[in-house]
């Protein structure tokens, strides 16, 4: 399988958009009319090569409209961390999706499976939910 050039992983809306996913082969955000924002973790460093590796990860996702700040952890490790993200014109996300799609470089089928889903409002700064089973 060929690694995915861009991936849509989650996608919120709201008179624009915002996509958290693989772009270039780099996880990462993307926001609508603005510019993206790069991780530090690519998919063959996050999936051991360029087909997944069909085991389970957990994705942390933190946003702070009104600071500008990113920030995202995928199996623990803090992989985008970001306070100058803007997102101007999002008051608020109206829209949630899971999966969007995505975009192989020679084409294939790309299977996502998702678990234990929490979506939380009132973190304090800095903290995240943590993956089930790992202590937070």
């Amino acid at each position: 399988m060929a690694t995915p050039t861009n991936t849509k992983d989650l996608y919120w809306r709201s008179g624009g958009y915002l996509v958290a996913g693989h772009q270039g082969g780099g996880f990462g955000f993307h926001v609508g009319g603005h510019d993206n924002y790069p991780g530090s973790i690519s998919w063959n460093a996050l999936y051991g090569g360029s087909a997944a590796d069909d085991s389970w990860h957990c994705f942390d996702y933190h946003h702070d409209i009104e600071s500008g700040t990113a920030r995202v952890w995928v199996d623990g490790m803090l992989v985008l961390d970001s306070t100058s993200i803007d997102y101007s014109g999002f008051e608020a996300f109206d829209a949630f999706l899971l999966g969007s799609n995505q975009s192989f470089v020679s084409g294939g089928d790309f299977y996502t499976d998702y678990d234990d889903l929490r979506i939380d409002t009132g973190l304090p700064p800095g903290s995240r939910l943590g993956c089930p089973g790992s202590g937070g």
